[in-house]
């Protein structure tokens, strides 16, 4: 039988899961798919991830901020697929709304434990990530910076942190 652990456990390296998050949070990156104004794009920091399948059957929208998590699912019960509906047509916009409802209800966000302070949102890296202002003329780098493990760093070496291998 499985048997869940009696405490949580870290599983995945906390600098893996900031790079990802970072990824995922990149309202600039997903603009050119899906808008600067997305369905995706909450009034606090959030990571989200679309899909959808071939066949327009399914969609799904996937998303965190530091103090909720929420999945959506779209489909029709039958398995008929839908009219083009894809994932940040369908299920996206259900997320959101569910998302911004709690972000927007105290009660909701006491009950989470969670801070009503906008900056307490904040994605923040752990200690073996950076930024590095490092930008080749070639490649789109974000104000700011980009993140780099430290691990990274010190194996690109002089080279900087996106020099070709």
């Amino acid at each position: 039988a499985f048997a869940l652990p009696t405490r949580p456990a870290q599983v995945i390296a906390p600098e893996a899961a900031f790079l990802v998050t970072d990824i995922l949070s990149d309202n600039t990156a997903r603009t050119p798919a899906f808008g600067a104004e997305s369905q995706l794009q909450l009034s606090r920091p959030a990571a989200a991830k679309t899909g959808t399948t071939n066949d327009f059957r399914d969609n799904w929208t996937l998303g965190y901020t530091r103090h909720l998590v929420a999945g959506v699912w779209a489909g029709n019960s039958d398995g008929h697929p839908m009219r083009n509906l894809s994932g940040i047509t369908g299920a996206a916009p259900i997320w959101h709304k569910f998302m911004e409802s709690v972000i927007a209800d105290p009660a909701l966000l006491a009950s989470l434990g969670a801070p009503t302070d906008p900056a307490a949102w904040e994605f923040t890296p752990p200690p073996g990530v950076e930024p590095r202002l490092d930008c080749p003329p070639s490649v789109f780098c974000r104000a700011g910076g980009d993140y780099f493990t430290r691990t990274w760093l010190e194996t690109a070496g002089t080279a900087g942190p996106l020099a070709a291998r």
